[in-house]
């Protein structure tokens, strides 16, 4: 009897093309038919490329129903629509200045226009920054005075529509893709330019009716945004005939970051003096496909309140494109016992703590969505750098690369190992994995002798009495403490765990060699004044296994340039963890140090 049936294991063109052979050579009519020497063979490949083409594109058209699998943006897009998930779109770096205008005779009231123009300068460019709204001042002796003035980068533009009921599902698409969508505005003008309303952005259904002046706003094709107005129940639509314009602004995004030089580029009739209180900071992209990718589900499950620590978590990098992570933790877990608040520490992209206004945007975000009674605080995390020191041999005959290329090459991979594995919460120096990242820099290199040290800075007040506890939470080596030197009532100290004076270390010999160990577990300060004639006093105990350094009150005067008392030690394992809210590092501007050899 024939074999009727065709395998389906496998879909490429040349299986596709046997199993058809295979399934006619078992019919009785084709039984002695030469397929592949005659002009049934074309048929066969004609059948065969359109099967396969057939289950290719069916396969990408499933695909691309799917978030976890689709490629194409407008895929990706439409799927987190059924999240209730918008796309954070480009967001405009803020700087805050504090302005003062001298007042002039006879004015009264001084008002800075909406869209009034500043030139911000950064390292890499001149951008234009504007002024959200009108604000107006009033004299206080002589000056009119506007203190923590936001402005934004970028500038405003208007897209203007009709309503025309008689086309079926009109669309109220903007046509730049760069806009910053908080600061969009919508006017509707109706009944022949009698009646001016401004709708008001809304997220979601809840406390709305059919006279609702609302607008939505979704992502749209070509990465661009859609406004989307009420059905007249839930929201109510414009009448036919009307006039929409919306107001909003484009942005350059990051690349507006770190503006520090503002100048005034209108002429408000007089020359105001500019102090910034806060360079420009927020400034982001549109975000990428794998981030809307991640986020829309987490956010569909986040419902837009903060209960759970993964609600703010999620919360705060959604809306704050800036920070890639939090550590949230109640105040019951804190070092001081403070019910009734959540701590929130963020590690951002750039790597630096957030500025004061960034902190109150945090909090202030945050306050509306959070469990009432509940106050949230944003704090900074606690660093953990590392310094790295590495000898590294190459040979020199196999590359062109001079003694200070390869250690520029070995610096960059230093800095890329620590930007993609570390800079963020529980996060692990893998020291293995390091000495390997060095080696495979270049294929010249022979080997690398690699060694690290923990470094913690700390900023007691100055002139007070203060108490401070240095966490590592890593083991460190007995023997392996010391600070920076610091200022105290005109003498000059550090700190150190050794003292050669008390033989306060016992080396002993075990099978993996040498051990030090401690006969007090004191940290001494050490008066280094006088050179050569150092003394020894204690300044607080060490606790090794934990890897925490408590220091005795004591008054710093001044930090001698250091930006605060830098605590070195060694970490006892070569694997260096982040705990709580550390944000593990290598000090790559001042913790690199690299020499080369060659053979």
């Amino acid at each position: 009897m024939a074999n009727n049936s065709i395998s389906l294991t496998s879909l490429d063109f040349d299986t596709i093309k046997a199993n058809l052979k295979s399934y006619l050579k078992n019919q009785s009519k084709f039984s002695d038919y030469n397929f592949d020497g005659s002009n049934i063979s074309v048929l066969l490949d004609i059948l065969s490329y359109n099967t396969f083409q057939q289950s290719f594109y069916l396969n990408m058209a499933i695909s691309e129903s799917f978030l976890d699998s689709a490629q194409l943006s407008s895929s990706i897009v439409s799927k987190a629509k059924e999240l209730n998930y918008t796309p954070r779109s480009y967001v405009s770096s803020q700087a805050v200045l504090n302005l003062s205008f001298v007042q002039q005779t006879g004015v009264s009231v001084f008002t800075i226009p909406a869209g009034t123009s500043f030139t911000g300068k950064n390292s890499n460019n001149s951008y234009n920054f504007v002024s959200p709204q009108a604000t107006v001042l009033y004299p206080t002796n002589g000056y009119f005075i506007a203190n923590n003035f936001s402005v934004y980068e970028g500038s405003n533009v208007f897209d203007t529509f009709t309503v025309d009921n008689s086309i079926q599902n009109q669309r109220f698409i903007l046509s730049n893709a760069k806009i910053d969508t908080s600061s969009l505005s919508v006017t509707v003008i109706e009944n022949q330019n009698t009646n001016t309303i401004l709708f008001a952005k809304s997220t979601s259904l809840y406390g709305l009716s059919n006279t609702s002046n609302v607008f939505f706003i979704q992502a749209a094709q070509n990465l661009k945004y859609e406004v989307v107005f009420g059905d007249g129940i839930f929201g109510r639509a414009p009448l036919n005939g009307s006039t929409i314009i919306c107001n909003y602004r484009i942005t350059s995004g990051s690349e507006g970051n770190g503006s520090t030089n503002f100048t005034l580029n209108d002429n408000l009739g007089v020359v105001p003096s500019i102090v910034v209180a806060s360079n420009s900071f927020g400034g982001a992209n549109t975000e990428s496909l794998d981030s809307i990718r991640y986020n829309a589900p987490r956010s569909y499950q986040t419902q837009e309140r903060a209960v759970t620590v993964n609600d703010y978590i999620n919360l705060i990098v959604q809306n704050f494109p800036d920070i890639k992570n939090a550590h949230v933790f109640g105040g019951e877990l804190a070092n001081t016992v403070s019910y009734g608040q959540v701590f929130i520490s963020t590690a951002a992209y750039s790597g630096f703590n957030l500025t004061n206004a960034e902190k109150n945007q945090i909090a202030t975000f945050l306050s509306t969505r959070n469990v009432l009674g509940i106050t949230p605080v944003v704090i900074d995390p606690d660093y953990l750098y590392l310094n790295v020191t590495s000898l590294v041999k190459y040979n020199s005959s196999a590359t062109t690369l001079t003694v200070a290329g390869m250690q520029s090459l070995v610096s960059d991979t230093i800095v890329k190992y620590s930007n993609t594995n570390l800079n963020d919460f529980d996060t692990e120096f893998r020291f293995s994995d390091f000495l390997s990242a060095i080696s495979n820099t270049n294929v010249s290199i022979f080997s690398n002798e690699t060694s690290v040290t923990m470094k913690k800075i700390i900023q007691p007040a100055l002139n007070t009495t203060t108490y401070t506890t240095i966490n590592y939470r890593n083991p460190i080596n007995v023997g392996s403490v010391y600070s920076s030197s610091f200022l105290s009532n005109g003498r000059t100290y550090q700190y150190t765990d050794y003292n050669p004076n008390a033989n306060n270390i016992a080396i002993s010999q075990s099978n993996s060699g040498l051990i030090a160990s401690s006969l007090s577990n004191l940290i001494y300060l050490t008066d280094i004044t006088v050179p050569g004639q150092y003394v020894y006093s204690p300044g607080g105990t060490v606790d090794y296994t934990a890897g925490t350094v408590t220091l005795s009150p004591f008054i710093i005067t001044d930090y001698l340039g250091a930006g605060g008392v830098i605590m070195y030690a060694t970490p006892t394992n070569e694997n260096v963890k982040s705990y709580k809210n550390d944000i593990l590092l290598i000090d790559t501007a001042n913790g690199i140090n690299i020499s080369v050899k060659t053979l």
